[in-house]
Formats: structure tokens, C-alpha cells, sequence
């Protein structure tokens, strides 16, 4: 089982994506942000959206940016 200190810092990890998130991708102001971010960092699991941090999840994404930066840059490798 995990210590305290690693489930303290899971905590704080999930905290800072969900204020990105609320903030940048949704546009929240800075106030609302910090309301919002507590209760939605336990609900920011796998979507289809930024949320989860998965390109290939996002359904407005194009097939290029589907892939990851590890397959871009294998790509632009062969190409050169």
C-alpha cells in the first residue's frame, strides 16, 4: 500500500491538472478556476477530451494529431 506523503502528492498532481484544465481549456477565470478544480480532480479520468490527456481520445482531433509525439517524431526521422 502507498504511503500518506505519495497519496498527498496524487492529490496535488490531479489538483493542478484540473485547474489547467478548468482554466485554459474551458476558459474559467482565475477565481472560478480555483473554486472549480477541487471538485473536478477525481472526475478527470479517461474522456474524449483534454481532460485525459490522450490525443488519440479527442474526436475533433485530425489523424495527424492523433499521434503521439513519440510516432511524429519516428516520422519525421524517416523522412529526413
Amino acid at each position: 500500500m502507498r504511503g500518506y506523503q505519495y497519496r498527498q502528492s496524487h492529490r496535488k498532481r490531479a489538483l493542478n491538472h484540473a485547474y489547467r484544465v478548468v482554466k485554459f481549456a474551458w476558459g474559467y477565470s482565475d477565481e472560478e478556476a480555483k473554486k472549480s478544480a477541487p471538485y473536478l480532480a477525481d472526475n478527470l479520468a479517461v474522456c474524449n477530451c483534454y481532460g485525459c490527456r490522450n490525443q488519440r481520445r479527442n474526436p475533433w482531433a485530425s489523424k495527424k494529431d492523433r499521434l503521439t509525439r513519440q510516432e511524429l517524431r519516428i516520422l519525421s526521422d524517416t523522412k529526413l
